[in-house]
């Protein structure tokens, strides 16, 4: 049912394609791999900068946000430039709001948050953490350095703003001077390349999450919030109406920006 509904979309779409099993190539040059339940991802390695890895939980959860966000990828978009676009540092709301819509993840707890603008709308938002200290060796010398971590980076689905994640990582620096800034990158969605366009280097690949994906309701709950969380006992008895999934780790990034004790 989930390829049957995706190659519908794309047909209704007018998108053209040639598939291979669950691997759909596009003429952009842009793949997209769907991942059904029970899919074996032990055998997905993530490869190039143009594949997507698209799974059914995400498919139907998010519907309408997914479907825009694919159409983006296949060139289907609105071109903004984020130096027509205003820096703003906001209240929780709003960053709440926008991200629970257009990211993967939705909102999380950070320090500091900030949105673009374009003509008075919010196009694309960031978050970042308060800073913590972290011992660093870096040609052979110790260093104690202040790190933030830049949480959440998103924009509407169907914009492209181009240079709005240097935009609003550079007013933070400006604004803070982190002497470090931490990220992650999720391999469902992407290599990562924009971090090394931005001058972050790649440290690290996180192994994959492992969560119970609701039937009716297509929610992902991470299993180990389930064993750590009392709330999530009710889990215990209920589990036939949940199916296990991992998703393809993530990888961490790291950008050094100032050394100076």
């Amino acid at each position: 049912m989930f390829q049957v509904d995706f190659e519908n979309f794309l047909i209704g779409e007018g998108h053209s394609f040639r598939k291979e099993g669950f691997l759909y190539h596009f003429d952009s040059g842009m793949e997209i791999h769907l991942v059904p339940q029970n899919f074996p991802v032990e055998n997905i390695t993530p490869l190039g900068e143009k594949r997507i890895y698209l799974y059914e939980d995400r498919w139907y959860h998010d519907n309408e946000i997914i479907k825009k966000r694919v159409s983006a990828n296949l060139g289907r978009f609105t071109t903004i430039f984020a130096r027509n676009c205003e820096v703003q540092a906001v209240d929780n709301d709003t960053v709440k709001q926008f991200l629970n819509r257009y990211h993967s993840y939705g909102y999380a707890r950070a320090k500091y948050k900030y949105v673009l603008k374009y003509k008075g709308e919010v196009v694309a938002a960031a978050l970042f953490s308060a800073p913590r200290l972290f011992e660093r060796e870096i040609d052979g010398i110790q260093y104690k350095l202040q790190s933030y971590e830049w949480v959440r980076y998103a924009s509407k689905d169907d914009v492209r703003v181009v240079g709005g994640m240097g935009k609003l990582m550079n007013a933070f620096i400006k604004e803070h001077s982190p002497q470090e800034i931490m990220s992650y990158s999720d391999r469902e969605w992407s290599n990562g390349d924009v971090y090394r366009r931005l001058g972050f280097r790649e440290v690290e690949v996180r192994p994959a999450v492992e969560f119970l994906v609701d039937k009716e309701s297509y929610e992902r709950i991470s299993v180990k919030k389930i064993a750590n969380d009392k709330r999530y006992k009710k889990f215990d008895n209920s589990l036939e109406n949940y199916y296990r999934i991992k998703n393809l780790g993530s990888v961490k990034w790291l950008k050094i920006i100032s050394l100076q004790k």
